[in-house]
């Protein structure tokens, strides 16, 4: 175990990670979009990785900060209504990079199953895919999980049960990858994420969704 004198920590070099989206994320963050259901979550999730992997100069109120690869792992939408959408965000603004975003469907995988994301086995297969990546783009993507309840089984009012999954995404973190996590909100939305309080305890960020009026 390593500690320091509070001027020797301040005083340690430190690499600031930059802004992917300025003034809501950064790179080497983890972050959670949480919504009821119906609201718009995945719809949200799917506009702000095609601004941050074909580089738009912003997205609703936000600035993107140039160009980032994105693995967006659906565990729930059908396959006609993830292709439906994208299909319009590629109308309108076209393609980025080669492998700068790339679709990892639970319909397309063995079984139609992705396995779960609790297992040290499925945690290993996206940490694979997302290394992949970064050799093709020469960056570290930005890892989207839409979304967790479909992503696992762990019990969700059981911070013990959710525990390895919130180290995968701490591991993540700190491997230099940058995660979304895109979840259900509780009965009261405004207290946040559905289930346990301690899913969201190393979050950098937490975005509130919410139906307008």
């Amino acid at each position: 175990m390593v500690d320091y004198d509070v001027k020797d920590f301040l005083n340690l070099p430190i690499d600031i990670p930059l802004w992917i989206i300025k003034n809501l994320i950064r790179q080497e963050t983890i972050n959670f979009i949480v919504a009821p259901k119906g609201v718009g979550k995945s719809e949200f999730v799917l506009g702000l990785i095609w601004a941050i992997t074909t580089g738009l100069a912003s997205f609703l109120n936000w600035k993107i900060n140039g160009c980032f690869p994105c693995y967006f792992m659906d565990f729930e939408m059908g396959r006609y209504d993830t292709t439906e959408r994208l299909q319009k965000y590629q109308k309108r603004w076209g393609y980025g990079n080669d492998n700068y975003l790339k679709i990892n469907h639970f319909s397309l995988q063995e079984n139609e199953n992705i396995p779960d994301i609790k297992n040290e086995g499925g945690q290993k297969l996206i940490l694979d895919r997302l290394k992949l990546q970064e050799q093709q783009t020469g960056k570290k993507p930005v890892v989207v999980i839409d979304n967790l309840r479909s992503a696992s089984n762990y019990k969700e009012n059981n911070s013990d049960d959710f525990r390895p999954i919130g180290i995968f995404f701490r591991d993540l973190r700190s491997f230099g990858y940058t995660v979304i996590v895109v979840d259900h909100a509780g009965k009261e939305p405004k207290t946040g994420a559905r289930g346990s309080s301690s899913k969201t305890d190393w979050a950098n960020v937490v975005l509130l969704g919410e139906r307008a009026g």
